[in-house]
């Protein structure tokens, strides 16, 4: 009925909207309207529990909140409609999503690519049954989980995994962004100080030295003199408020001085109202410079929330949380800078997730021998190859190749040949060829009995080089998905892989390559040639164009891809690949 006359509804099984702004509230549960104010923050969530909440949380760390939406079973609206609307909205200038599913993964990453504003995801329902009985390497590694936090990172959307980091990232954006990597704590306990340096140093921040001059200045006020300040600044012998001030300005004038961790331990409730007169102060300097000040209180639990319910500024429980808050945005800026907003079309442009053109649709697998000739034409080469079905084919065909080569198991869609005795390597002569023949062909009568097998696979050797994979997957949600990382054998064990969602730019291949540890292995270690990255990245973009233009390739994996030296390029040596096909 809603389709027959165009109907929007919220739902169903939700909350609905609550909306500070022109007092809406459509919630059937009593909501105490005390403890909601108005703001800046406007959640999406699937749950209404997590809508109530969120307005308990906002309430007590005195964050006020512009929308509340519950969105329940989404059957007629879901949350890139409403993300859409909230991206336009004037009065909500930072998102929360909470999604326990995600309704079309390609048009979320287009909106929040378009955007400024920075939105926040809390994904759940991240179980990986669907891992258990997968055949592939890149089914095995692919779970949903994996793939939708790369492809949030890649629109510039912040996940969390909890509800306190959540929050976190609310208090952390609602103060200006984190514009570097130069930090400064100031601390009125030196063991509180420690922990910020260790949370500094584990989120990527610098910790700037101060002159001389200013550190003098700072001594001067010390009773004690006896430890040389420094940063962290320990504040300890230091019981003035107005010049906890000055100093937190001084530091904010520094230019290479990007963000400040202000940390306030005290006992007695004496200071109750200092406190919140210093944090009126700190949040109109934190404006006037436009830098960040974390502010991070230590107190008895009944003095906390007076503080916090008084105070019109974040506050943050502990050090690592304030760190970590910090270093979101931080990374939110850093992906403001480089973005280039995509083409009107550039995502929605690819094929469809395969949960919306394949429902009716099974897999199939392709022999070796067809999945090559699609690589070496989309610009990957290829390990020459040839299949073959008795011995005097394997020697001609070696004889044509050239030793030393290898004997591979040809069955479409094997999944680790060497475990099971199909593949034989590194053949110098005839002897050694047919001797191999001899052991190799028993598996493959095993395999014919079963109708998979179609010969055995004769294959030039490749002369050293590194051995990583690379595959491309149809994602239900995202659709074509990239993925990149350590290969050979223990792809499995190690799972040493990253993901970017198709297309894929030259400059995120690099990006690829570098977000690995094993990155650091391509790059030469110990006196060893670099490898070639240059061809790796193009191979890495060549994977991307297949899926794309490829629609009814379900998944396509080479293990090993072979990277060659500087300058000797990449060499495909195994490849799988699964199609959509009618029943």
């Amino acid at each position: 009925m809603a389709d027959n006359f165009g109907i929007k509804f919220v739902g169903p099984n939700c909350i609905s909207i609550i909306n500070t702004e022109n007092g809406l509230a459509l919630p059937f549960v009593r909501l105490d309207k005390e403890i909601i104010t108005n703001g800046k923050i406007s959640v999406i969530a699937q749950s209404g529990g997590v809508i109530v909440s969120c307005i308990n949380l906002f309430s007590c760390e005195n964050l006020g909140f512009n929308k509340l939406i519950s969105i329940g079973n989404k059957l007629n609206l879901n949350e890139n409609d409403y993300l859409e609307y909230l991206i336009k909205d004037p009065g909500t200038e930072i998102i929360g999503l909470y999604l326990e599913s995600i309704s079309d993964g390609r048009r979320l990453m287009d909106l929040a690519s378009r955007t400024t504003k920075p939105i926040v995801v809390y994904k759940a329902n991240i179980g990986k049954s669907s891992q258990s009985i997968a055949k592939f390497h890149t089914s095995a590694i692919a779970g949903d989980a994996r793939v939708a936090a790369a492809a949030f990172r890649q629109a510039g959307i912040f996940q969390v995994e909890n509800l306190r980091d959540f929050i976190a990232c609310f208090k952390v954006f609602s103060l200006p962004p984190m514009q570097g990597p130069g930090f400064a704590i100031l601390s009125r306990s030196g063991g509180h100080a420690v922990m910020a340096a260790d949370a500094a140093d584990q989120y990527g921040f610098n910790l700037v030295p101060f002159t001389d001059r200013f550190l003098d200045e700072v001594q001067s006020h010390f009773r004690a003199k006896v430890i040389r300040p420094t940063n962290p600044l320990d504040l300890g012998d230091l019981f003035d408020f107005e010049t906890y001030i000055k100093i937190v300005e001084q530091v904010l004038k520094e230019d290479h001085v990007h963000g400040l961790l202000f940390q306030h331990v005290y006992v007695s409730r004496l200071e109750t109202a200092q406190t919140r007169d210093m944090l009126k102060v700190i949040s109109h300097l934190a404006d006037r410079y436009h830098k960040p000040v974390a502010f991070c209180l230590f107190a008895d639990e009944k003095e906390m929330p007076v503080v916090k319910n008084t105070a019109d500024y974040p506050v943050f429980n502990e050090p690592e949380e304030a760190v970590k808050a910090l270093s979101v945005s931080w990374d939110h800026f850093r992906f403001l800078s480089k973005r280039k907003a995509p083409g009107p079309a550039e995502l929605k442009s690819d094929s469809s997730p395969a949960s919306s053109r394949h429902e009716k649709e099974e897999e199939r697998p392709v022999a070796m021998n067809e999945v090559m000739p699609l690589l070496d034409k989309a610009g990957i080469r290829v390990v020459q190859t040839v299949t073959t079905t008795t011995p005097d084919q394997a020697v001609a065909a070696a004889g044509s190749i050239g030793f030393p080569v290898a004997l591979k198991l040809d069955v479409p869609g094997l999944s680790h040949k060497s475990d099971q005795g199909g593949v034989i390597l590194n053949l110098k002569n005839d002897q050694e060829l047919l001797e191999a023949w001899s052991r190799i062909s028993v598996r493959l009568e095993d395999f014919r009995a079963g109708g998979a097998a179609r010969g055995i696979i004769v294959q030039r050797m490749v002369p050293g080089g590194k051995e990583i994979i690379l595959a491309g997957k149809r994602d239900e949600v995202f659709g074509p998905v990239i993925m990149f990382g350590l290969g050979g054998v223990l792809v499995e064990v190690m799972e040493e892989v990253v993901f970017r969602v198709a297309p894929v730019s030259r400059e995120e291949a690099i990006e690829m390559i570098n977000e690995i540890r094993a990155g650091k292995i391509l790059s030469g270690l110990r006196g060893e040639s670099p490898s070639d990255i240059d061809a790796l990245a193009a191979a890495i973009t060549a994977m991307s164009d297949i899926m794309r233009n490829n629609p009814d390739i379900s998944i396509i994996e080479i293990n090993p891809l072979v990277v060659l030296a500087k300058g000797a390029g990449v060499a495909a040596v195994d490849a799988r690949m699964m199609v959509f096909s009618r029943p």
